[in-house]
């Protein structure tokens, strides 16, 4: 992801470009806020396929694997990144949180205003001005209460164009992927459904995916622990085997190397000046 426009007073990030296909999952520790004035977005994110309509904001937790598979229009559109413990401290009904960390969307209604804001916002991030970022910041937040009344974004069955375009073996791979990630899984198990060789299914999974059967199931593993990080006082020990991760010192090490910080570090930042979603578990 390209980053422009930089604040590095409080973390508030924007971005105004045509909008690409990904080639594969990918995931970041922020909320999320995407604008698309001249066309609809398609994602594909572990829980399925969304497409966000043009002229609506669509928010969400970046550390839930996702993927731009298409877009309708060149045009440029707007994104913006703001810090997780934001929302924390918003005081935004535990539901939506809740919602909101398990890796769903949610949209807001199409407004004749919206694209004014967005240009109003890059505006104050450019600037560079405290009263100006904090204004922003301000207005971020209302966009966000607002949000909160409206029903949760609707993930399309699996008969969407987009989603028939990757094979039906690949879907039942992900299948399982998403279904059993916390537990123990093998390629094996992974690849039975599909009937296939498995080396065949492995290959035909990277080339539609962009990314490896076990990246995949990591990246789903990883987004599971970042959520008890985050929202609970959970043992790091707990977290790691409670996201289907076999080991602690297997689950350090993939963290470490993905998230370029340990999982306490994680936790510490994302926590700080923040409250807990929910209680520690006993």
């Amino acid at each position: 992801m390209r980053f422009d426009n930089l604040s590095s007073i409080i973390g508030f990030h924007s971005g105004f470009h045509p909008p690409e296909v990904m080639p594969h999952m990918h995931q970041h520790q922020e909320i999320e806020i995407n604008f698309s004035p001249s066309g609809a977005l398609t994602y594909l994110t572990g829980k399925g396929i969304i497409k966000v309509p043009k002229n609506h904001f669509a928010v969400f937790w970046a550390a839930a694997p996702h993927q731009v598979i298409a877009v309708e229009s060149a045009q440029p559109f707007y994104w913006f990144i703001i810090p997780f413990a934001w929302m924390l401290q918003w005081k935004l009904p535990e539901a939506f949180m809740e919602s909101l960390v398990q890796g769903l969307f949610f949209l807001g209604d199409e407004g004749p205003t919206d694209e004014a804001a967005c240009i109003q916002w890059r505006a104050d991030i450019a600037s560079g001005d405290k009263n100006n970022l904090h204004a922003a910041q301000l207005e971020v937040e209302a966009k966000i209460h607002r949000l909160v009344s409206r029903p949760l974004a609707t993930f399309q069955s699996g008969t969407s164009s987009e989603l028939a375009r990757a094979p039906l073996a690949v879907q039942k791979m992900a299948e399982v992927i998403v279904r059993e990630y916390v537990n123990p899984l093998t390629i094996a198990e992974i690849v039975r459904p599909t009937g296939l060789h498995p080396h065949y299914a492995m290959n035909l999974f990277r080339a539609t995916c962009g990314v490896s059967i076990l990246g995949y199931l990591t990246q789903h593993r990883l987004f599971h622990a970042t959520r008890l990080l985050a929202t609970t006082d959970m043992k790091i020990i707990d977290v790691a085997f409670e996201s289907g991760f076999g080991s602690q010192s297997r689950f350090y090490e993939t963290f470490t190397r993905i998230n370029g910080c340990s999982p306490r570090t994680l936790r510490q930042r994302m926590q700080s000046s923040s409250r807990s979603l929910k209680k520690p578990r006993k």
